[in-house]
C-alpha cells in the first residue's frame, strides 16, 4: 500500500460517519462532523515515533470560539510494515497479540489488513475522540477504544473481514493503551 493520502482520509471519514449513523449516533452531530469547517483532516509526513503509543495519528481540538477538530494521520501508520516487522513491534507488547496481528495480516492479506486498520483508526479518532469532544462527553482513550470496537462490531454483522478485526482489536488496544478491561474482552456474535 502506498502512503496514506488526503483522498484515503476522506473515504475513511465518510465510512466512519455512515457506520456511526447506522449505530445510532446523533445525526445532527454526524452532520457537523461531516462539515469541513468542523473537522479538518490532513496527513503528517513519515511514521509515528518508535517510542510512541500512536499507531495511526491523532485528534486535536481547537478550544477557541468555534470548536474545530483536526484529525492528523501519518502517511505511514505503524501497521504499514511487513509481517515480520509487525511481529517484532507487537511482540514487545504481547506475544499473543503479536500472533493475532500476524494471523490477521496473513488471512486478510497486507492490502486489506492495512485498509481495515486505517478505517478502524479513523473510527477511533473521529468518533471516539472527536464526536465525544463535540458532545462535551469524556473523550479519553478508553472511550475512543470502546467506540472503535463498537463500530468494528457493527460492521462485523455484515462483513466477515470485520469479525477478524473485532476479535483482535480489544486485546491489541488493551495492551497498547494499557486498558486492562480490554485485555480480556471478547467479541461474541449477536
Amino acid at each position: 500500500m502506498s502512503d496514506v493520502t488526503l483522498n484515503d482520509l476522506k473515504r475513511w471519514k465518510n465510512q466512519t460517519l455512515e457506520t456511526a449513523l447506522a449505530c445510532g449516533f446523533d445525526p445532527n452531530d454526524i452532520t457537523r462532523l461531516s462539515e469541513q469547517r468542523t473537522v479538518k483532516i490532513n496527513t503528517l509526513p513519515g511514521s509515528p515515533p518508535d517510542n510512541s503509543i500512536v499507531q495511526f495519528g491523532w485528534c486535536k481540538y481547537d478550544f477557541g470560539r468555534r470548536k474545530q477538530i483536526r484529525i492528523e494521520v501519518y502517511e505511514q501508520p505503524r501497521f504499514f510494515k511487513t509481517i515480520p516487522e509487525l511481529i517484532q513491534i507487537y511482540q514487545s507488547i504481547s506475544q499473543p497479540v503479536s500472533q493475532q496481528i500476524a494471523a490477521a495480516n496473513e488471512i486478510l492479506g497486507a492490502e486489506q489488513f492495512r485498509e481495515l486498520a486505517c478505517q478502524s483508526g479513523m473510527d477511533h479518532e473521529l468518533m471516539g475522540h472527536g464526536y465525544h469532544y463535540l458532545k462535551k462527553y469524556d473523550h479519553g482513550e478508553d472511550v475512543a477504544c470502546l467506540t472503535q470496537i463498537q463500530l468494528a462490531a457493527h460492521r462485523a454483522r455484515t462483513k466477515p473481514e470485520w469479525k477478524l478485526v473485532v476479535q483482535t482489536l480489544p486485546a491489541l488496544l488493551g495492551q497498547l493503551k494499557e486498558l486492562d478491561f480490554l485485555k480480556t474482552w471478547r467479541y461474541e456474535d449477536e
